[in-house]
């Protein structure tokens, strides 16, 4: 929400970004981020070797998006795999 924290505060869009597809105009508003997040608390702060993502880091708040088709087997136990 407007009022999450993470590990880093309300960071910089990181330079990688910039570089990239910049699709919007004008400044862009941070994304929201988890209010649950205490810095004291070991859940949000032990790090984490993560296997098949780059760039992570545990504490801090992501958005995912899932791609879905027609064609899916959306509604079923198997509409995530």
């Amino acid at each position: 929400d407007e009022n999450g924290d993470g590990p880093r505060g309300n960071a910089a869009k990181p330079d990688w970004a910039t570089r990239a597809r910049g699709l919007a105009e004008g400044e862009v508003r941070d994304g929201f981020r988890c209010h649950h997040y205490d810095e004291t608390d070991v859940k949000f702060s032990t790090p984490y070797e993560w296997k098949h993502c780059v760039g992570m880091e545990v504490g801090e708040t992501y958005e995912v998006h899932w791609p879905h088709s027609a064609f899916g087997a959306c509604g079923t136990v198997d509409q995530y795999q």
